[in-house]
This record gives structure tokens, sequence and C-alpha cells, in this order.
């Protein structure tokens, strides 16, 4: 529901199209497939007691957008991250190239990367090794699932890698900011050192006589 109104919202009002924007409806929208394909899949399932009745084309289908999907939503949110990076980072080259035909492209990247990744795994290691038990069993499960090595690169590669590059980036992103708060600018930095003499000059005046104030702004220290 409230991804559909966020599709909604971005539908209708034009001032919410923006390139940042952008990035967040394609999460929406994986997150919404989410919903509609792997939730009342997953619950037909539990109605047979765990029992695949949709022929095994359709089982390599089912896994791919089971994997994908929420590969999809998890790519965006790294998306994101590095776009904030670039922004804070390289402002100057992020304002210059950040369009919303970029945008679209990076998201349909999003897509198209782990769909394709996911199909292959899900068909590919079947047609190389395949299992007869699984389709007479009945059962629809990834063949890489018998395969423990197999089993932990893809768990590190879908979960830990895309979470582990979000927590250095942000961390990057924070240091990054706290060196830029404190860091004066140079305008700043310039304009407090010549100051300084006016500071020194309006301080003796209010205790030297007006002869001696004089002399001293003529000695060259009231540079603005």
């Amino acid at each position: 529901m409230g991804n559909s109104l966020i599709l909604l919202a971005f539908a209708s009002e034009k001032k919410l199209r923006t390139y940042s924007n952008y990035y967040i409806i394609n999460i929406t929208l994986a997150d919404l497939f989410v919903g509609l394909l792997c939730m009342p899949i997953r619950s037909m399932i539990f109605l047979f007691d765990g029992r695949w009745v949709f022929g095994q084309t359709f089982c390599h289908i089912s896994i791919t957008f089971h994997n994908a999907l929420p590969g999809i939503s998890t790519f965006g949110v790294v998306v994101i991250s590095i776009d904030r990076y670039l922004a804070t980072s390289y402002p100057l080259l992020h304002h210059r190239n950040k369009s919303k035909r970029v945008a679209g492209v990076v998201n349909i990247m999003t897509w198209v990367i782990p769909l394709m990744l996911w199909l292959g795994v899900s068909t590919i290691w079947d047609l190389v090794s395949p299992n007869e038990r699984q389709s007479q069993a009945g059962f629809c499960q990834p063949n890489y699932v018998e395969n423990l090595s197999a089993s932990i690169i893809i768990v590190l590669l879908a979960g830990y890698l895309p979470g582990l590059t979000i927590l250095i980036i942000s961390i990057k992103i924070y240091h990054k900011e706290q060196v830029f708060c404190f860091r004066p600018s140079t305008e700043v930095y310039r304009t407090t050192v010549r100051r300084i003499p006016v500071a020194l000059v309006d301080y003796q005046s209010a205790f030297l006589p007006k002869e001696e104030t004089r002399s001293v702004e003529c000695s060259g220290l009231r540079v603005v």
C-alpha cells in the first residue's frame, strides 16, 4: 500500500520527479514487485505443504525473482550510497553529470545485472548438473544449495558485500563531512586575517588619545 502511494505521488506530481527521487522510485518498484510476486508464490507453497506443483520451468523463474528482486532493492541502496558519496566528495563533477537520463540508465542496470545473474544461477547450474530428484519429489529448490561452497559465496555476494559496501561509504561520507565542517574556507580565512589589524587598532583607539590613534592608523595597520 505504501509503495503504491509513493508511485502515485511520483506520477501525479511533477515536482517530485527529481534526480534523487528517481533512485527512490527504483527501490519502491522493487519492493512492490516483491510483495506482488514473491509473497503470493511463497504463500501458495505453504498451502501445498511445501511441495512445488507449478512445473520445473516456472520453478527456475520463481527462483530468479525470489532472489533478484530483493537484490535489486539492495543494489538500489548501494547506488544511492555511491551517489551521495560522489555528491559529497566531488560536488562540481556530480552536479555537472547528474541528470534524469543518468538516473534512468543506472536504475535499468540495477535491474538487468541481478536478473541476469540469478537467471544464470538458477538455470545454467541445473543444465550443467541436473538433479532429477528435485523434479520427481516436487520441491522447487535451487541446485546450488546442495553445494556448501557455492551457497557461502552467494550469501556473501548477495548479503554481506552490499552491506559492507554501504557501511564503508557511509563512514567515508561522515569523515568527509567532519573534515569539511572543521576546515575553514580560504575566503573566510583571508577575511579573518585582514581584520586582525583592524581589531588591534580599534582596541588601541579605545585607550589611546586621538593623536596617538591617528598615528597608529597612518602606520599602515588599518588594511582591509
